[in-house]
């Protein structure tokens, strides 16, 4: 059951920098589906980031990327 911690409120400006982070996260990985795993990580970790306070869409992204490294 989810609690009220597991979910966040976010600005506009700081929706509008995850959308950009997520378009270019995806674009850069070619994730296509919006409804795959992978696709479903890249979203589940902006949020997670943009929660701890990073807003920055090319951090958001890149942060995102380096995830895949390996």
């Amino acid at each position: 059951m989810p609690t009220t911690q597991d979910y966040h409120v976010f600005y506009p400006e700081t929706v509008q920098a995850m959308g950009l982070a997520f378009d270019d996260a995806c674009r850069t990985l070619g994730l296509v589906q919006k409804s795959d795993r992978a696709t479903t990580f890249v979203a589940t970790r902006i949020i997670e980031m943009a929660g701890c306070g990073e807003h920055d869409p090319a951090q958001l992204a890149q942060a995102v990327l380096k995830t895949f490294e390996g």
